[in-house]
């Protein structure tokens, strides 16, 4: 145990990357940990690699997910980008999307213009644009500088673990949906340029050590879905978990230890390899805490939502039958 590793570092126990830093640290402190850590790491890009090979397989041919605009390189059926000149005068802007008001018609009034259909739809409703609800700041801790940092909020300002001075800075603007920072050039400050190109679908891991799908992507702004996007004709948040459905097997640990051993043998496995969400055990308490902070959050309601509430009690109010008053 030391200043550096209050917690042997074999025994941190965290879901993400939080482990996984900790066990680089330790490594890097010596030449042949080192050289392990670096195996270790290319092992596990190449077994990540691997997965997502056989998850895209599922993901495109079972769900249809995706980020492609069927439009491809006709640009007249693109929407124009916000923010810096069109590539193409022809695209079209957020009025002429409406203007065909495809949300409008019902499905099996279009069933022979599907294609067009699609396109109209991914359009109107398909298209992630960035406002005060995603565009957030997060806090960073820095090393303090009295002559950086001298005009900034001193209560911001603490000691860590290793007795050095820091402080909680805000980093810049981007979109906490991963479609970057606003562009300078911008003059409303609300446009971003989007999500890279992505030709080879693979795997992220989050805070919570569960993995993430990136599906393939045409389009910086699309949304990805799946298969019930022209169904349900609307956009949907939805993510696809990537977590074991069964108990593991323990093929890769000694059969001389006991179930409680390889399990506990197991979950360290996953955790050390920044993992810890993988198990579903795991998982389904992770999500557990995770929706009922967010359903419990009482954050403020949007004004539209408000209004909306007010229109619909004055409505119920005012038109419903005398007879059915109180």
């Amino acid at each position: 145990m030391t200043r550096e590793f209050p917690t042997a570092a074999n025994l941190e126990f965290s879901n993400g990357r939080t482990a996984l830093e900790v066990r680089e640290r330790f490594c890097n402190m010596y030449p042949e940990g080192e050289k392990a850590w670096e195996a270790f790491a290319t092992k596990k890009k190449d077994a990540m690699a691997e997965c997502a090979a056989k998850i895209t397989l599922v993901m495109e041919r079972q769900f249809g997910m995706g980020a492609i605009h069927i439009a491809g390189a006709h640009p007249e059926h693109l929407p124009k980008p916000g923010g810096y000149e069109a590539t193409q005068e022809c695209m079209l802007t957020p009025y002429q999307i409406l203007k065909k008001k495809e949300l409008k018609q019902p499905k099996f009034s279009r069933e022979n213009h599907l294609f067009r259909r699609e396109i109209n739809v991914c359009n109107h409703c398909r298209m992630h644009s960035c406002s005060a609800y995603c565009l957030k700041s997060r806090v960073k801790a820095v090393p303090y500088n009295e002559a950086l940092h001298q005009h900034m909020d001193s209560a911001q300002v603490f000691t860590n673990k290793k007795d050095q001075k820091m402080i909680n800075v805000p980093t810049p603007v981007e979109c906490r949906m991963d479609f970057g920072a606003p562009l300078e050039s911008d003059p409303t400050g609300d446009i971003t340029r989007g999500k890279p190109r992505v030709d080879t679908p693979y795997l992220e891991v989050d805070d919570n050590g569960i993995l993430k799908y990136v599906s393939r992507r045409n389009h910086p702004r699309l949304v990805a879905s799946g298969l019930q996007f022209p169904y349900w004709g609307a956009n949907g948040d939805f993510q696809i978990l990537l977590v074991n459905k069964r108990d593991p097997t323990f093929d890769d640990i000694p059969v001389e230890k006991n179930r409680r051993e390889r399990i506990a043998q197991f979950s360290q496995n996953l955790v050390a390899s920044g993992l810890g969400g993988l198990d579903h055990y795991n998982c389904l308490h992770t999500l557990s805490c995770y929706l009922t902070g967010y359903e419990c959050k009482g954050n403020p309601s949007s004004a539209e939502w408000k209004d909306a509430v007010k229109t619909l009690n004055h409505a119920f109010a005012v038109y419903r039958p005398l007879s059915r008053r109180a």
